[in-house]
């Protein structure tokens, strides 16, 4: 039989580093949106450039949106490791006739 190896800690970091991501992504965001509207960029010498700000707002939200998505498979993940280890010890538990721990 095989046997699957976790690490819970590095479940941990990558949530961590993937909340950040969202975090940094949505702060871009932000930031973008009011460049975007600030009136020396709309009606000065960038204004062509600010004119491709309309499609970031839809780019950042997808990225935002895959990012949380990736923190709760993570969630989900660790939430269905804790429970098939508890139904576990449950299992070898009574099979040792002491019952649930």
């Amino acid at each position: 039989m095989s046997e699957i190896k976790y690490d819970l800690d590095k479940f941990a970091e990558f949530y961590l580093a993937l909340s950040e991501i969202v975090n940094d992504l949505t702060e871009i965001g932000k930031s973008s949106e009011a460049l975007s509207q600030n009136n020396f960029y709309v009606n000065g010498a960038a204004k062509k450039t600010v004119g491709h700000f309309d499609k970031e707002p839809g780019k950042l939200t997808d990225l935002i949106t895959h990012y949380a998505r990736a923190c709760r498979l993570i969630v989900a993940t660790l939430e269905a490791v804790k429970a098939d280890e508890e139904a576990f010890k449950s299992a070898i538990a009574k099979l040792q006739g002491g019952g649930a721990s």
